[in-house]
């Protein structure tokens, strides 16, 4: 399983980490904390992933920076 979903927040592409009791996939309604510290509700319009929009650059760099470490952690790299 992946460690984040993307998903449709506040006009952009966010993070939603895939942990804990949340819900996944991510729900019409259900409110989720993402990478970047937003606590978003997923209106219903905002629900389906919409390639246009642009990714929140601090849940990108997020992401970016949690999967170098797995990769580094675990002696994989990216050839």
């Amino acid at each position: 399983m992946r460690p984040y979903q993307w998903q449709g927040a506040a006009g952009e592409l966010h993070a939603i980490p895939n942990a804990g009791d949340a819900l996944l996939p991510p729900l019409p309604g259900a409110t989720y904390q993402t990478v970047c510290g937003l606590t978003v509700e997923l209106p219903t319009e905002d629900f389906r992933r919409d390639v246009r929009r642009g990714m929140c650059r601090a849940c990108n760099s997020g992401w970016i920076a949690q999967e170098s470490a797995t990769r580094a952690s675990s002696g994989r790299s990216r050839r």
